[in-house]
């Protein structure tokens, strides 16, 4: 196990079980008195929850105690991957169940974690003065993009559709780029300048799960990329 991409033996530790809840979700309905049926507000969702069990090994208490404490200083905010999957986490340390000295040297941990999703490999997918790239997301839930477009001609407005909501973007010179970055919140060009002043939508843009199709009014030179969630 690697938090924040250490390796979990650098603090005399490995990891003995675990436990990943699915994230709570509700379907988001409301029945309000005096409405004939009930109101769909949109599926709401919550935190994973990850229970995990660490085993130490150290020379004495005070070896365990300085290991715990610094491994516990780590899960406050990280990344967390496994050996065996491959899913990073984004966690926050939400407390821990127990501890206990099995023998001398030998120390059991149970810590809880709350976490938004498991984040699989990046895909991406470019296209050279294109108007349509098809991308396939396999993940349940819908992701976050970075996307960089690249302006070929001398156009008004580049109309982009495909994701969670149409995107317009307005006045963006020949020969100039715009990254838009739902992940970060960002939009810059390649300098790192804001350049929201070029975006139009209601909001950033959001990859549904499933086959989508990305169209553009005019022909970019486009790069897509993110993470499918589960």
């Amino acid at each position: 196990m690697y938090i924040n991409y250490q390796n979990i033996s650098d603090f005399k530790a490995t990891l003995i079980d675990r436990d990943i809840s699915e994230n709570s979700s509700s379907s988001g309905v409301s029945w309000e008195a005096g409405a004939a049926s009930p109101i769909e507000k949109g599926i709401q969702r919550g935190f994973k929850t990850i229970s995990l069990v660490f085993l130490f090994k150290c020379a004495d208490d005070n070896d365990f105690y300085k290991n715990k404490s610094k491994l516990l200083k780590e899960l406050l905010s990280c990344y967390i991957s496994f050996s065996d999957m491959d899913l990073q986490y984004r966690c926050w340390l939400d407390g821990i169940d127990s501890n206990e000295k099995i023998r001398p040297g030998i120390y059991k941990t149970t810590v809880n974690l709350l976490c938004d999703y498991g984040r699989g490999q990046t895909k991406t997918y470019q296209g050279k003065d294109t108007k349509r790239i098809d991308v396939e997301n396999l993940g349940t839930h819908a992701a976050t993009v970075y996307l960089k477009i690249t302006s070929n001609k001398i156009t008004e407005n580049i109309n982009i559709s495909g994701f969670s909501e149409p995107i317009t973007i307005t006045g963006l010179p020949q020969g100039d780029s715009i990254i838009i970055n739902s992940h970060t919140g960002e939009i810059i060009n390649l300098t790192g300048e804001n350049y929201f002043k070029y975006y139009n939508s209601w909001s950033l843009p959001y990859l549904n799960p499933g086959n989508s199709q990305i169209t553009l009014s005019t022909g970019c030179d486009v790069e897509l990329s993110f993470n499918e969630l589960y």
